[in-house]
């Protein structure tokens, strides 16, 4: 369903969906994993392409290229945000980056951090910050221990994930721009 919904996003602004062999996810907890480690660096090859990770002790940069000469370049960084983080999107105070990553040539972005304040608190926090910054505010949703917002400002689109795991609260804030 996301494939298909990436599809979708992608052909609409006229550019093909690159079809990667591996799940982005997979490379954020690799990366994580990975960044924790001695400076190296690593290329796993298969028949669909070839991942290649270059990783120091806070970052790592992971390309992964295809067979058919399509690639995509991550950036995962440990425990700060990317430098062209947007100013108005604060970490919450209180707030602990776990990490946060760039993906691509079109300033995706992307951070995952934690919180000892509870779902509710964190979610009201982003809306009114982003609604105070100027940010037009979309879409929201609230499930169980989960909710989300989405918000546009200046040809840039952020949505912001905030969900209970443990005795912790994690957001995740990922922006387009």
């Amino acid at each position: 369903m996301f494939r298909e919904a990436q599809a979708g996003h992608d052909q609409q602004k006229g550019k093909p969906f690159m079809k990667i062999p591996f799940y982005i996810t997979a490379f954020i907890i690799l990366a994580f994993m990975l960044i924790s480690c001695e400076p190296e660096r690593e290329i796993i090859e298969s028949e669909e392409g070839t991942i290649e990770i270059k990783e120091d002790t806070n970052k790592a940069d992971i390309t992964v290229s295809t067979e058919k000469g399509e690639s995509l370049t991550m950036t995962v960084l440990k425990g700060k945000l990317p430098e062209e983080w947007p100013a108005d999107i604060p970490v919450i105070p209180g707030g602990e980056i776990s990490f946060s990553q760039t993906a691509g040539s079109e300033g995706m972005q992307q951070v995952q951090l934690q919180t000892d304040r509870s779902v509710d608190e964190a979610f009201q926090y982003y809306r009114e910050k982003l609604q105070s910054s100027g940010w037009s505010v979309g879409d929201t949703m609230s499930m169980h221990m989960m909710n989300m917002v989405t918000a546009e400002k200046a040809g840039k689109k952020v949505i912001v994930q905030v969900a209970q795991a443990e005795d912790r609260t994690f957001v995740q804030i990922a922006v387009e721009q």
